[in-house]
């Protein structure tokens, strides 16, 4: 392949300053994360809450790890007072948005699309909400869609994947059929075959976002298939992707999705497609708090640090790899890149 290891050590510092965070938010209120005390806001009395419903785990270290992140830095930033409930079924959901909104919650993340139906049931009777649905189609006086582009990141892993695969065979690896990861797909598959026409692209869903044999088992048939490229983009399904890989060191490579594994895996992961769902989740919250709410109006990408995919800090590249990776980066930036959604947008390129 096109990328060597070498040893590197680095450490992650992070810091999450409430002062600051709550200059950032303005003066109109305040809180603190639940369990301890909430801050006194520029309105007196006023103590915004914001509300998270996470898919599976907090701890699956994807999806529902990235959300739990984001809503809790949005609360941190402005001041709010955070809980969140782990949802594994729809009557979860129904049940937490309920709960919530009935207890006067400000906002309210739920961090799927499939969660719309549950907010849009109970919206109607709590106006003084406001609900936020992650890659959801639904919005209201009072709901909201957000989207982050994850197809724009998914377009820099396709073009990634097409520099530094020997064999010919990279694959997207997906948890369900759903809509914001058939677009990103589509997003891959554009990255690759704009690189590389020559390359094939394996589209393929685990059919689960929390079945580990099942993922580890799809990922070995492919490795066996001669994919040498996959980008897991399974929840915590992936985790048996990464044991697949591992098990196939110098056979395959991973770029993994929504975060970042190259500590875990640093042999095996060639890139990483970070999802940012925190600049969302806070400006949402900044609107309710300031009443600038405007419903359908919250879409991030690249050029706003949400979405993107950058590649191993453990790996040398070649001058090809990282140009191809610059420009189609700068190209998604400057609009010159529009990346497709839909197969039929791809097909009438």
């Amino acid at each position: 392949m096109k990328a060597t290891w070498k040893k590197r050590l680095s450490v992650l510092l992070g810091a999450a300053l409430l002062i600051s965070g709550l200059a950032a938010c303005g003066s109109t209120g305040g809180g603190a994360p639940a369990g301890s005390s909430a801050p006194s806001g520029g309105d007196g009395d006023k103590v915004y809450k914001i509300a998270a419903l996470i898919p599976g785990s907090i701890n699956d270290g994807a999806w529902g790890t990235m959300g739990y992140n984001a809503a809790k830095a949005a609360a941190e930033t402005c001041g709010a007072e955070f809980s969140y409930v782990e949802t594994n079924s729809p009557a979860d959901v129904l049940e937490a948005v309920e709960d919530y909104s009935a207890r006067g919650y400000d906002l309210i993340f739920a961090h799927s699309n499939d969660y719309q139906d549950a907010c849009e049931r109970v919206a109607g009777q709590y106006p003084d909400t406001h609900y936020l649905v992650t890659s959801g189609r639904i919005n209201t006086e009072n709901i909201t869609a957000m989207s982050n582009r994850a197809y724009e990141g998914a377009y820099l892993a396709g073009v990634i994947a097409a520099k530094t695969t020997t064999t010919g065979k990279v694959a997207y690896m997906g948890p369900q059929e759903l809509p914001n990861i058939k677009e990103s797909m589509i997003g891959f598959q554009q990255g690759a075959q704009d690189t590389d026409p020559s390359v094939e692209v394996v589209l393929t869903f685990v059919g689960s976002g929390t079945d580990v044999s099942k993922a580890k088992e799809s990922t070995l048939a492919l490795i066996n298939n001669g994919v040498d490229i996959i980008l897991v983009n399974a929840n915590k399904a992936g985790e048996g992707c990464y044991a697949a890989g591992m098990e196939n060191l110098g056979k395959v490579m991973m770029i993994s999705a929504n975060s970042s594994r190259f500590d875990d895996f640093p042999e095996l992961m060639v890139a990483a497609q970070p999802n940012d769902y925190s600049p969302g989740v806070t400006a949402v919250l900044k609107d309710v708090m300031n009443g600038t709410f405007e419903s359908g109006s919250y879409s991030m990408g690249v050029a706003d640090g949400a979405i993107a995919c950058v590649l191993s800090p453990y790996m040398e590249f070649s001058d090809d790899v990282t140009q191809a990776y610059e420009a189609a980066k700068q190209g998604i930036t400057d609009g010159s890149i529009v990346v497709c959604r839909t197969e039929e947008e791809l097909a009438a390129r």
